[in-house]
């Protein structure tokens, strides 16, 4: 993942936008306001500027992952969306964030039927969360304890557990 933490700077520079690993701990709480990158950028050459840095990182994430470890279980792995944000009064970046998703189904050959699928509908209302937007988007791996840890947007708890067949 080197290389995409090098590809990613040159995007930023791209933007003429200083990155800073130290942004968020050099800003002081109280004068810092954080945007994130897309709404920071004025004028329409700073946003072509970044959603061609944007398809050409996805684009370089395609050819690289083909090779390495986009293989076996997980070779449908999809980049979903970079997010950074920035100083809105000095322009630093402060952190970026790119989020994958991937999934592993099978066919059963004697129905045709789909497994391997997990069905969450009901996880967002058993978290207490509502509205529109309180989607389930966390999923996260733990190999030490095998099991799942679970949460949304906007959800006040996070699950954990195993997933078994049904």
């Amino acid at each position: 993942m080197k290389g995409f933490a090098t590809a990613l700077c040159f995007v930023l520079a791209s933007l003429s936008l200083p990155l800073s690993s130290a942004a968020v701990a050099a800003t002081p709480a109280a004068t810092a306001s954080y945007v994130e990158l897309g709404d920071y950028l004025r004028g329409e050459a700073e946003i072509e500027a970044w959603y061609e840095a944007l398809y050409r990182l996805r684009d370089n994430f395609d050819q690289i992952c083909g090779d390495t470890f986009c293989e076996g279980d997980y070779s449908n792995i999809q980049a979903l969306r970079l997010r950074c944000s920035v100083d809105s009064a000095s322009g630093l970046v402060g952190r970026c964030l790119w989020s994958f998703a991937a999934s592993n189904e099978e066919i059963d050959p004697a129905t045709g039927a789909i497994r391997h699928v997990v069905d969450l509908k009901g996880l967002r209302e058993t978290a207490g969360a509502s509205g529109m937007d309180s989607v389930l988007n966390g999923i996260a791996w733990d190999g030490a304890h095998k099991q799942f840890y679970l949460t949304g947007k906007q959800w006040p708890v996070m699950f954990a557990g195993r997933f078994s067949p049904p």
